[in-house]
């Protein structure tokens, strides 16, 4: 069974085995998790590693798991404004961790239902995201709840790199809002840290919005080009709202050293 966290990573391609003594729910965690941090190759193609991350609107915490795993961090703090979205960023931590040590104990206990297929994939999926050591902190130290368009309580220059995806043309057309979260994630991170953001830029007939502006008016230096994709939105049928297509953009700006 999918854990309900991950049934919306259309285009994962788990790899297809008989887990056990694995828990097909760790199996089915790490596969998304695996699948979703492959796809920060936009930020890891430029910047390989990073000991601490942050993450701006953190929605159920695969986010940020996954772009921990992505850049090899030993430190993370997720943050949104919804309190059921922390909440089930806590669980998905302790799901995770409850998992693994029910698996590992099953593994010890039963060595000879371990396949090769089972310990090649525990130690390139289970054993390699533990490396990070995310599973050994308080959840409640990783995921807090606060709102990004005002002043939070996260620690200043702090962090190697902050992160939002598709939060900020939500925030729009509040771009005061917007201006603060940007100033935020500018304020978190080390002097030369990175700020980094996959956004919506403009959506059906609506008018293109400027992060770079944002951005540089915040003073933030542009590390590497942007770049622009198609984007469509999924829609919801049930609700006669039909897909609608735009265009997505990629952002990696730098902290200037003062």
């Amino acid at each position: 069974m999918i854990p309900e966290q991950l049934r919306n990573l259309e285009g994962a391609h788990m790899i297809n085995f008989d887990p056990y003594p694995v828990t097909p729910y760790l199996h089915a965690i790490m596969e998304g998790l695996f699948y979703r941090k492959e796809l920060y190759d936009w930020i890891t193609t430029h910047i390989e590693q990073a000991e601490s991350i942050a993450t701006f609107g953190c929605a159920g915490g695969e986010e940020t798991f996954a772009f921990l795993w992505a850049l090899g961090a030993s430190e993370a703090i997720g943050i949104d404004k919804d309190e059921g979205s922390i909440k089930r960023a806590r669980e998905l931590h302790s799901a995770i961790l409850a998992e693994t040590n029910k698996s590992l104990r099953d593994m010890t206990h039963q060595p000879e239902s371990v396949s090769t297929n089972v310990s090649d994939w525990w130690n390139t999926r289970v054993v390699d995201f533990g490396r990070t050591g995310i599973l050994k902190q308080d959840p409640k130290d990783i995921f807090v709840v606060g709102d990004i368009t005002q002043p939070t309580n996260l620690l200043s220059n702090h962090y190697d790199i902050a992160l939002v995806e598709y939060v900020l043309y939500h925030i729009w057309p509040n771009e005061n809002g917007v201006r603060q979260a940007i100033a935020e994630m500018a304020r978190i991170v080390k002097p030369a840290g990175i700020v980094a953001a996959l956004e919506v830029v403009q959506y059906g007939d609506n008018p293109r919005v400027n992060f770079e502006t944002l951005f540089e008016q915040t003073g933030l230096r542009q590390l590497f080009p942007t770049e622009e994709f198609p984007h469509k939105s999924e829609g919801l049928p049930q609700l006669n709202i039909a897909p609608v297509s735009g265009i997505a953009a990629t952002y990696i700006y730098q902290k200037v050293e003062s």
